[in-house]
């Protein structure tokens, strides 16, 4: 809204430059509330075609370059508006900052999910980097101080392609010995894990490589 303002009200070069950052805010593949993609956005194919792009990660980062321009929007507008339009601001203003404490206090559980799972590989689990199947940032991080290995996230939070269990023997080989599969969204399927690698260690560990036994773990594993 306050790009199609400035538009209209002849601050175009700044409502272009915000509208551009936002729109590479969204990303290569916008979802909605962590859903499935919605459509592909053009800066997927930018990613394509330009060498090294495709390694920025977050782009919702660029969101922070369009505070500045929506700051220097809001003067024009202001400065060009009429006389009442501050008033007619004020308002907004003051319902956004109502909206900011509901936002800064979002529930979250005690302990993130899978935290005894966690707790359980640093005690008594094989040694090996841990792949988080279904954990994607956050999610993942959370567990990270309990487990306390190097981790490979998700990053999607409904699946990891390819599947880890396909490529056990070169993941092993790189370090990794363990996959924690957290069913977080209640629909995780852990049939094609338990056939490629058997049953679990415990409930949401499986061992990845075929040496990741917790016998063979007399002490806990490095931090």
């Amino acid at each position: 809204t306050g790009i199609l303002l400035l538009g209209l009200l002849g601050g175009r070069r700044t409502a272009l430059a915000a509208g551009l950052v936002l729109f590479l805010a969204l990303g290569p593949t916008p979802t909605w509330s962590g859903g499935a993609p919605l459509f592909t956005s053009p800066l997927a194919w930018l990613q394509e075609l330009l060498p090294g792009l495709d390694r920025m990660h977050h782009p919702v980062r660029h969101s922070l370059l369009a505070l500045p321009l929506l700051a220097l929007g809001l003067g024009k507008l202001l400065a060009r508006g009429p006389r009442w339009l501050p008033l007619g601001i004020l308002p907004l203003a003051l319902w956004l900052g109502t909206r900011m404490p509901i936002a800064a206090t979002w529930e979250a559980p005690p302990e993130p999910q899978g935290a005894e799972a966690a707790r359980w590989i640093h005690t008594s689990g094989p040694p090996g980097a841990v792949i988080d199947l279904t954990g994607g940032g956050g999610a993942a991080l959370a567990l990270q101080p309990l487990h306390r290995r190097a981790l490979r996230e998700g990053l999607r939070r409904r699946s990891l392609h390819p599947k880890p269990w396909t490529e056990a023997p070169a993941l092993c080989d790189q370090g990794f010995g363990l996959i924690l599969a957290i069913d977080r969204h209640g629909d995780l399927d852990i049939g094609p894990i338990v056939d490629r690698l058997g049953p679990p260690l415990r409930t949401g560990v499986f061992a990845l490589c075929p040496s990741s036994d917790p016998a063979q773990s007399s002490a806990p594993p490095p931090e």
